[in-house]
């Protein structure tokens, strides 16, 4: 049995997605406009273009909104991720190409939790918690101690039945040296630790971990590879946590059935990074490394140079074609494998839908 289409998978957790946000039992569907617009409402006018991008050798809708959300959209953020790990690669080779001595180091930040610890609290004190790492005096002295010149840094979060939520951070650190990573590492976990306990959360021999320049390319080349499909999965360890576009796909899996757990726990989540960042550089990286910044929501926007109008489709018929899952994707693979607006046509005519 053939593979479906990466687009058709991530397509159908968006509808997974905005169906629990949406849903009459939740209070706050409200706030989640923009989000329940992205794919299925145009821009401007009523028409909706179909086109085909030779680069990308598919077809895609143009002038329909861009919601720009990669916490909750599948779509949006497998566009944006792609980006940003194109970004993180190019900083990397930029700043190693200036020198043979630059170091970029891979830190990686976490602390515990259990199943009774909201998602919104341990995000607040985290943060406030990093705030103070990142401002201690002897922090800042030993990250100037090895030429630091800035950072990247990379939120991901999962979430197990047993455990609760687990937030922590992926950094790349950019240095114009390479350290004693085991030493720094000790001195920076205390630290870490420290600034925990300050925010009633707890650190470990596991809280801080710091690695090599081949782990951090390593990261980014994974994140790339997996920003199209990894979140459909349980966390990398294969442990029973799992990334909140997992948790969609389990609720998919159990219609028509619902599997509250997971509904519950995606809406926490939903609200809780609302207005966050999951990609953010330290000020003046950017510009040093020779990366142009543009938002989340510009890339989302973003279509393909080379799009080509294969047709045109009034509002009412795309409304209609877009209530139909299979049809839908039907409609998009036809539009990617002919690039035929006669086969375009036939097949709308066939399927009942009103066009000229």
């Amino acid at each position: 049995m053939p593979e479906e289409p990466r687009s058709k998978i991530r397509n159908g957790l968006l509808r997974v997605s905005q169906g629990v946000l949406a849903a009459p039992d939740f209070a706050k569907r409200r706030i989640f406009q923009r989000f329940l617009k992205c794919g299925n409402v145009p821009y401007a006018h009523n028409d909706v273009d179909i086109c085909y991008s030779p680069s990308n050798e598919s077809a895609h809708f143009s002038n329909i909104v861009h919601c720009g959300t990669v916490w909750l959209c599948p779509d949006c953020s497998a566009k944006i991720s792609a980006i940003r790990c194109e970004e993180m690669k190019t900083a990397i080779q930029n700043w190693t190409g200036i020198s043979a001595e630059n170091a970029v180091l891979m830190l990686t930040l976490t602390h515990s939790h259990s199943r009774k610890d909201s998602l919104a609290d341990l995000m607040v004190n985290q943060m406030q918690a990093l705030q103070r790492f990142w401002r201690h005096g002897s922090v800042r002295r030993l990250l100037h101690s090895i030429g630091y010149v800035g950072r990247i840094s990379s939120f991901e979060i999962t979430y197990g039945q047993g455990t609760g939520w687990h937030p922590h951070r992926h950094i790349l650190l950019f240095c114009k040296n390479q350290p004693d990573l085991v030493g720094l590492a000790a001195q920076l976990r205390a630290y870490w630790t420290e600034a925990l306990a300050t925010f009633d959360l707890h650190g470990n021999s596991y809280s801080l971990d710091i690695q090599g320049g081949a782990y951090a390319d390593q990261y980014v080349t994974k994140l790339a590879l997996e920003v199209s499909l990894s979140n459909l999965k349980r966390s990398r360890d294969g442990s029973e946590r799992y990334t909140p576009f997992a948790l969609l796909n389990l609720i998919k899996e159990s219609l028509p059935s619902v599997l509250s757990w997971a509904v519950e726990a995606f809406r926490e989540y939903a609200l809780a990074t609302r207005g966050k960042h999951q990609f953010s550089w330290s000020r003046g990286l950017k510009a040093l490394l020779g990366i142009i910044d543009v938002s989340d929501e510009s890339i989302a926007e973003t279509e393909p140079l080379d799009s080509v109008v294969l047709m045109t489709l009034p509002y009412l018929v795309f409304k209609k074609l877009r209530s139909c899952f299979q049809d839908f994707h039907e409609f998009l693979g036809i539009a990617s494998r002919s690039r035929d607006p006669v086969a375009l046509r036939n097949f709308l005519r066939a399927g009942g839908y009103c066009v000229d």
